[in-house]
Parts: C-alpha cells; structure tokens; sequence
C-alpha cells in the first residue's frame, strides 16, 4: 500500500512540461535518484523504494496509464511512498518534494489534507 505526494503547477493541472525537461531537471539537480522508466525515478532509503512519478493529468487531476512512455509531456508528479515510510522519513521526502517544486515553481500538495505544503514560487 502506497501513499503519494503530489507536485503540480496549480490546482487545475494547466501547465505542462515536456518529459524531457522534467528528466533534464532530476538528472541535473537530483543525481541520488535512479532513472527507472521514461518519466520515473526512484529513491532507496533504507529498505524503503520511492517512486517519483511524472504524469499526464486531466483537468481534475485523474489520469489512468499503462505505461508513461506514451507521455510527452506531464503536468503532476506523484512522489509515491510505501507504507510505513513516510512516519519515518517525513523530512526527507518533503524536502524531496520541495526540491522537486521549487525547480519547477511548482507546488507541493498534500491529497489527504487538501493543502498545499509549499507553495509555487510566483
């Protein structure tokens, strides 16, 4: 079981970014992080894997995908983080998330409690 953090430009998912400036923006900036797929990282801390996901978002925020390679472009990136983890590493992966947003101005937001944790940069 997974909970995520999500990191999006504003609530109605408007802006996009192309997949390869999202990968040009963790190789460049993020290098703890391992590409696994064309629009996903991933982070090993301790026994725990984190997944940084890139996504091609509706409007509302939903989506449904069977593999990223289809996208070309992403407007939410899901920090997914197995159960357990986030109560012992709650630091690491929202300064994770933060770095992320901040590269981008984007904004760190929090799906259980509805808010956002950082805010875009305007």
């Amino acid at each position: 079981m997974y909970d995520y953090i999500s990191i999006r430009a504003n609530e109605n998912f408007s802006k996009k970014i192309t997949v390869e400036k999202f990968v040009t923006l963790i190789e460049n900036n993020l290098n703890n992080l391992k590409k696994e797929s064309q629009a996903s990282f991933s982070l090993i801390l301790d026994n725990f894997i984190i997944i940084i996901q890139g996504i091609l978002a509706t409007s509302n925020g939903s989506y449904s995908f069977y593999s990223d390679s289809e996208f070309t472009e992403i407007n939410l990136i899901e920090i997914d983080i197995p159960q357990g983890a986030e109560s012992i590493f709650h630091t690491e992966i929202l300064n994770l998330a933060i770095n992320i947003a901040s590269l981008l101005a984007w904004e760190v937001h929090d799906h259980e409690t509805e808010k956002v944790l950082y805010p875009k940069n305007t």
